[in-house]
């Protein structure tokens, strides 16, 4: 499906562009990358093992000084597969930081203790939130919260480099609703700190 909503051919051809993508990206801010030998969820007929996924981490990132792994909020299958690991990770003492994952996290917006701005009363987005969250505080993680404000200089930069993903920009920003595209969704972010 990502094939057709992305206007290409074929999947073969848009893994090409998308990794052609994260070198531009990642390369235009100054970051190494790596990727690892696994398929992405929509390709794929059941997911790779967390052992195995953990021995490619591994190989590749022995030790790092913060791990930041998507929060998986939304359930989307190979955030939580990251998630996973980052939290198996943080057992042995590994700093974690688990981000919201944009745009599935901000499918109501954010709520008002982020932005400053009224949702109105019959919106509880961190009722949304809540769910995905648990499944990560039944396990015994502590999270602790924490709120960036980019201010509109970094947010107007952040723009530039998702535009960079043009395979799949218009996709997360959900076509003319422009939910990445929209000051008040973009200029913040959060993450949670494990213990």
């Amino acid at each position: 499906m990502a094939d057709r909503l992305a206007g290409v051919g074929s999947s073969a051809e848009l893994l090409r562009l998308r990794l052609s993508e994260d070198r531009a990206a990642l390369g235009s801010a100054g970051c190494e990358w790596t990727n690892l030998d696994f398929v992405e969820d929509q390709y794929r007929t059941e997911p790779p093992a967390l052992d195995d996924l953990e021995t490619a981490f591994r190989t590749e990132i022995p030790r790092c000084g913060l791990l930041f792994a998507p929060a998986a909020i939304g359930g989307h299958p190979d955030h939580k597969l990251i998630r996973d690991l980052a939290l198996r990770l943080a057992l042995e003492g590994w700093r974690v930081e688990l981000y919201a994952d944009i745009p599935y996290t901000v499918r109501y917006g954010w709520p008002a203790w982020v932005t400053g701005i009224e949702v109105g009363p019959h919106l509880n987005v961190e009722a949304y939130w809540a769910d995905f969250l648990n499944e990560i505080t039944e396990r015994d993680y502590r999270i602790t919260v924490r709120r960036h404000d980019l201010g509109e200089k970094s947010s107007d930069e952040k723009l530039q480099a998702m535009l960079m993903y043009a395979t799949q920009f218009q996709q997360l920003n959900s076509g003319i609703v422009n939910r990445l595209r929209n000051p008040a969704i973009r200029r913040y972010e959060l993450s949670w700190e494990v213990s």
